[in-house]
């Protein structure tokens, strides 16, 4: 399926129209989508000068219905973080759009998703993972590369999750880089019998 003029327009008004800036961090963010609707999405809040929650999810399958996830979950996320009492619970956030997605998704959609926290003056970074993929921490002092801790269950597969999410903290240095990233990359094909692989 091609996506058509109308369908990218849509995909694109759900990314946002620009990264915040925070002081001490140096964002950059892109999407390049396939040739239908993907689930892929990204998204950054400022709930107050100094925090910045972020998120990378990525929906089962391609199309219409892996768009319209997509949108549900933007909405929840949206709701859930500025109507917060303690906007650094990211894991209660999560708990709670996972709720509404297993009720508003069929049973072979989900979403794996990692949200992250920042706050600018204590400068922590903390994050939960919810089945996504590991993301990868360049550490600038020793020139050496670390994977986050595996696991979580993605959302929209079990009505609660509480559980299966834990939440994380990494310690950024200067010069250090944290890479987050969807499937797609991984599982580019490097020629026709192999992927590129972590």
């Amino acid at each position: 399926m091609i996506m058509n003029e109308n369908e990218a327009k849509i995909q694109k008004q759900l990314l946002p129209r620009e990264i915040p800036q925070m002081p001490s961090l140096d964002i950059s963010a892109g999407l390049l989508p396939a040739e239908e609707i993907g689930g892929d999405c990204y998204d950054f809040i400022k709930t107050d000068p100094d925090s910045l929650l972020m998120y990378l999810g990525d929906v089962t399958g391609h199309g219409v219905p892996s768009g319209i996830v997509v949108a549900i979950a933007n909405a929840l996320i949206y709701n859930h973080a500025y109507n917060a009492e303690n906007i650094t619970d990211i894991k209660s956030l999560l708990i709670k759009v996972n709720r509404v997605l297993k009720e508003k998704t069929s049973s072979n959609m989900f979403m794996t998703l990692v949200m992250l926290y920042y706050n600018e003056v204590s400068k922590k970074l903390k994050y939960v993972s919810a089945g996504h993929e590991q993301m990868i921490h360049f550490h600038a002092a020793d020139k050496k590369v670390t994977l986050s801790p595996a696991g979580g269950l993605a959302l929209g597969m079990f009505p609660d999750i509480a559980k299966n999410l834990n939440e994380y903290e990494i310690v950024l240095e200067k010069d250090d880089a944290l890479i987050i990233y969807s499937d797609g990359i991984p599982e580019c094909w490097k020629n026709e019998k192999e992927m590129f692989g972590m």
